[in-house]
């Protein structure tokens, strides 16, 4: 495990940087334009180019060496902040096309360094500790949540944009430095792996392939599609939800209380674990936080959105740790990228789509459920109420209607309810020995095969 924390450290340094580098820049661009489309389209390049490559990057974490992979994305995402940085502290000349294109750069450099770093946790860590390998990952999710957006606006008015880049170049320079030094355990060939024909095409659609053979795979790949897209509707609404009735500043009171929970959540799991019932698990917290959004507008006060918020984002580390855990046990090590690629391709499909519904929506059903809208009178009016806010709080319902359902559905559907007894493991074995780690060759069936031997000890 010292590898794992050596790597995780700097990498967990590196991101932090990173997202106070994203959000100086976000709020430099909206200052330098007071232009929401070109803010817009700063995220969309932060985003779109990554969706596009991701196929081909799976590919090349998975055939090539992942510490060396990481290493070059890391370097480029660097270089394209260097870059910005010289701009702005030369000649003061950054424009928002130079923030467009770093952002392209960046997002195809991080579609390559996210599965590389996310596959390498199975050769760094043993089965037994994943899910507390994935929950500490999810740490640096939580404290960019929470501490990031008002140290960067600290740092922003105190030092200026260049000197929060020359943070994240350092941050950078470590961790890359700690990638040279350090060294991966070899990834085996699985029979599947083994069975690809080889050529770039055969190899890119492998993960699809693999992955549709299996239908309680295919189904959490759906389940989650459907949760990322009421979670990114939900983000979208929660600002204009929280400006409708009280100030900028609550606003940020509110993000920062509901960041709170990922971390809370993410040291819990990291320090107990996640639950061994990994697919229940995500069902009844998916539908734990579809009810939560009723919960949310019952009372509409930035107190009830702010308490629901961090109840709903307790259960963010608790998702990613059981589904990280349910792939990197059930797809073999030489796949891992490629199938990484593959589902996140379809469970992130959905954002682009919830990111331009939600604000057309909550325009309209703002309007319908205004004090003088078309809507007075009626029963939803009578439930819901009238006024500002009212019709983004009947999209929360109808959002947690859908979270409940699908997740509810979900459960049903016996493929995904058994899968965690129907697929056996596929996975790296590492032993611990008289404090050493020690690798084991692959095999399907890695934990009966222990068993047997530890059996035979005891004999």
């Amino acid at each position: 495990m010292r590898l794992f924390y050596s790597v995780w450290g700097t990498q967990l340094a590196s991101v932090l940087a990173s997202y106070l580098t994203e959000f100086a820049l976000s709020v430099w661009v909206y200052q330098r334009t007071q232009s929401i489309t070109d803010f817009a389209y700063t995220s969309l390049f932060s985003t779109l180019p990554g969706m596009l490559v991701a196929p081909l990057a799976g590919t090349v974490v998975d055939l090539y060496d992942r510490r060396t992979v990481m290493m070059l994305a890391d370097s480029v995402a660097v270089l394209c902040t260097v870059a910005m940085m010289l701009l702005e502290y030369s000649a003061q000349s950054l424009q928002v096309w130079h923030v467009c294109l770093s952002g392209l750069v960046v997002s195809i450099a991080n579609t390559f360094q996210g599965p590389a770093y996310q596959t390498s946790l199975v050769q760094l860590v043993p089965k037994t500790h994943l899910d507390r390998a994935n929950a500490m990952v999810e740490v640096g999710d939580g404290l960019c949540e929470l501490v990031c957006p008002l140290l960067a606006s600290a740092l922003l008015v105190s030092v200026g944009l260049p000197v929060i880049m020359l943070i994240d170049v350092c941050a950078f320079l470590v961790a890359v430095l700690t990638l040279a030094v350090v060294r991966f355990p070899p990834v085996p060939r699985s029979a599947d792996g083994r069975a690809s024909d080889g050529s770039w095409i055969g190899e890119l659609g492998l993960g699809f392939r693999w992955l549709a053979t299996r239908p309680g795979l295919v189904a959490l790949v759906l389940t989650f599609a459907v949760a990322n897209f009421v979670s990114e509707f939900i983000f979208q609404l929660v600002p204009p939800l929280i400006l409708r009735i009280a100030s900028v500043q609550e606003l940020g009171y509110v993000s920062s209380f509901a960041g709170t929970g990922v971390l809370l959540s993410s040291v819990a799991v990291a320090v107990r674990g996640a639950p061994s019932a990994r697919v229940m698990t995500i069902c009844l917290v998916l539908a734990a936080q579809g009810l939560v959004m009723f919960c949310a507008v019952l009372h509409l006060s930035c107190v009830t959105v702010a308490f629901s918020g961090f109840v709903y984002m307790l259960g963010e580390p608790l998702l990613q740790a059981c589904s990280q855990g349910i792939w990197m046990t059930k797809v073999p090590t030489d796949l891992q990228g490629r199938v990484h690629s593959a589902r996140r391709i379809v469970t992130t499909a959905a954002i682009p789509l919830a990111t331009v519904l939600s604000g057309h929506l909550a325009d309209h059903f703002e309007r319908w459920f205004a004090e003088d809208g078309p809507l007075i009178g009626s029963p939803a009016a009578m439930i819901m109420g009238v006024g500002p806010g009212r019709g983004i709080c009947c999209l929360f319902v109808t959002l947690g209607l859908i979270a409940v359902t699908s997740s509810l559905l979900a459960l049903l559907y016996g493929p995904l309810r058994h899968l965690e007894a129907s697929i056996p493991d596929a996975f790296l074995v590492v032993r611990e020995e008289e404090g050493e780690e020690h690798e084991e060759e692959y095999t399907e069936h890695a934990d009966q095969r222990l068993k047997d031997e530890h059996a035979k000890k005891q004999r």
